[in-house]
């Protein structure tokens, strides 16, 4: 997979290309009911809360150093390859769909070759946050999204096949383990609270989710719809690549969960509780892809 990615976090999130709708079925557009309520929630999170001497968002200091994204040690000529831009900002924002973080500059980020993407060289357009509540778990993806560069916008590109592509980066967030790597996000997320808010956030820290996969990953890929938040509707016009889960490295606290995403506000006042799109639809079958290189630029 040759991902070429100016761009993102290393695309914060790197989780499971089995991340699912339907438990028994990664790519089943059947949406689980969500029984979650409010107690429920509450619940869980107490069950969860740290033991005596565990560090919380509120009492871990932040690392204000920034990370350092390492080089490609291994690249694969036939993998896939993600190119992360080092632009200072990035936009972070809540549109009322969803948690949303926009690049600096146009050259922010590209992904190209493996198996997935071939020839075809797309450019990073935004990444976004998306859950939901199910049985007392909290389901966390983060999807970073790319389109052709063959055509001149996002708007021309969802009119033809593969003109966009989706990364799925599926995130443990129902533990009680903190993350450091989330603190800065989790700060961020302070300043947003209702659709329309926004702030800057350091592009380096989305990239860290990227850096815990192995150069010869395998992943699982296929067409599929897009759903376009902006515009509300589907389109058949996606690629859709699912990464594999390192629950080991990419996971947050169901603290820290909550303390960034648990008091947002959706377009009509009410708390946005779950805000998961439509699943992609398989317009394909499934296939797998092996290779990521993740490369600074």
């Amino acid at each position: 997979m040759r991902i070429s990615s100016n761009f993102l976090f290393c695309i914060l999130i790197l989780g499971s290309a089995k991340y699912s709708f339907a438990e028994s079925d990664p790519h089943s557009s059947v949406l689980e009911p969500v029984t979650t309520s409010v107690e429920s929630i509450l619940d869980l999170f107490n069950n969860n809360t740290p033991s005596e001497g565990e560090k919380t968002p509120e009492t871990e200091k932040s690392d204000t150093s920034e990370p350092k994204t390492p080089p490609c040690q291994q690249c694969d000529d036939e993998a896939a390859s993600f190119h992360t831009a080092q632009s200072e900002t990035w936009t972070l924002s809540l549109t009322g769909a969803s948690v949303r973080v926009t690049p600096g500059s146009e050259t922010d980020g590209t992904v190209t070759g493996g198996d997935a993407f071939g020839e075809n060289l797309y450019k990073f357009l935004y990444i976004r946050y998306t859950w939901r509540h199910c049985a007392n778990k909290i389901v966390f993806e983060v999807v970073v999204c790319f389109y052709n560069t063959e055509f001149e916008s996002s708007k021309q590109a969802v009119s033809y096949p593969h003109g966009i592509a989706q990364v799925h980066i599926p995130i443990e967030a129902n533990g009680k383990k903190n993350n450091s790597n989330f603190n800065e996000m989790n700060n961020k997320m302070k300043e947003i609270k209702k659709p329309g808010d926004s702030t800057q956030i350091h592009s380096i820290d989305t990239y860290s989710w990227f850096d815990n996969f192995p150069v010869d990953a395998v992943y699982e890929y296929f067409d599929s719809t897009y759903y376009d938040e902006d515009s509300g509707q589907n389109y058949n016009c996606s690629i859709s690549v699912y990464l594999p889960s390192e629950p080991e490295e990419n996971y947050i606290s169901i603290l820290q969960f909550y303390d960034a995403f648990g008091s947002l506000k959706d377009k009509s006042g009410d708390d946005l509780k779950s805000n998961m799109p439509p699943k992609d639809t398989p317009l394909s079958s499934p296939k797998k892809g092996t290779g990521i290189n993740v490369i600074p630029t």
